[in-house]
């Protein structure tokens, strides 16, 4: 007999239910599907179908309707358990301390070079730099006291030399000429020998600064660099160079900046060997001797 398959729909609710159920699980690619009444783009009709021979005939429409079973997805390959054999659990906690080791070390070594960086920055912040800490600026005005002192004592030799009639207006001149010369000489040779005091400060003071960079840059610890005794004795030459260099300065430099023998010999080459300024005097006393020898013989007649 012919069957409405949309009608049996109509009248077995359950049936389009099982269909409803089933349909979202479908893989329409494989021979399950056909087999059970299912196509792709397949209507409820034609799974109502598949219902219907099932059953075998319209007396099936007392039964309830058969549940097909469920499709099951393929199942991929799993993958073996594999159990580590005991020298490959013993491998494996040995490079696990090994590595934990290493990482020990490199934090350490870390902390160890922040450390010594710091230090480093200590060294720098409290010792500053050598140049900065011993310059020409200890000296005050020593250099430029000296210097004037001592070219003033030439010059009054030379005043002294004019007032005694030693030297005319020409030979005077020559003499502070050859003075002034000579005091860029007199200068270089102060600033020379200032230096020279200065550089055996300098040399004491770098000696404890870089001693404190070779500790910083060996040390093995993570606090602070201890730089007490660094900067104490730093601090001692620098004490020493401000109260000493002074006094260094002027006993060095004694009395003898200014050759006086060479300004006087300039003096007298310039001006020759007569002293015009003083010709009035060698006048006054050849006039002297002329007047003595008249008198000699105006006494001589009186006697007769």
């Amino acid at each position: 007999m012919m069957v409405d398959f949309t009608q049996l729909l109509t009248d077995r609710p359950d049936v389009l239910a099982e269909y409803n159920r089933l349909r979202p699980t479908i893989d329409w690619n494989s021979s399950w599907a056909p087999q059970h009444g299912f196509y792709q783009g397949g209507k409820p009709e034609d799974f109502a179908k598949w219902w219907f021979n099932q059953g075998g005939g319209s007396a099936q429409y007392q039964q309830q309707a058969p549940v097909a079973p469920t499709p099951t997805a393929p199942t991929s390959p799993t993958t073996p358990t594999v159990t580590p054999t005991p020298e490959q659990d013993k491998l494996s906690e040995t490079v696990n301390n090994l590595l934990g080791l290493f990482n020990q070390q490199q934090e350490k070594a870390q902390q160890q070079e922040a450390a010594r960086t710091n230090a480093r920055t200590s060294v720098a912040s409290a010792l500053g730099t050598t140049t900065d800490k011993l310059n020409s600026s200890l000296y005050g005005n020593s250099i430029t006291d000296i210097l004037t002192g001592q070219y003033d004592k030439a010059k009054t030799q030379l005043d002294r030399g004019l007032a005694r009639g030693m030297y005319n207006d020409v030979g005077y001149g020559a003499g502070l000429a050859s003075l002034d010369k000579n005091k860029a000489t007199a200068s270089a040779s102060l600033n020379q020998t200032a230096n020279d005091l200065l550089s055996g400060y300098r040399k004491q003071y770098d000696d404890i600064r870089t001693e404190a960079l070779n500790a910083a840059n060996n040390y093995g610890g993570v606090g602070n660099f201890d730089l007490t005794d660094y900067v104490t004795r730093s601090n001692d030459v620098l004490n020493n160079a401000k109260a000493n260099l002074p006094g260094n300065l002027l006993a060095s430099a004694g009395n003898g900046l200014f050759d006086l023998s060479a300004i006087r010999g300039d003096a007298g080459t310039a001006q020759g060997a007569t002293n015009l300024r003083n010709m009035d005097v060698v006048d006054a006393l050849s006039k002297r001797k002329q007047a003595e020898g008249v008198g000699r013989g105006l006494g001589s007649q009186g006697t007769f």
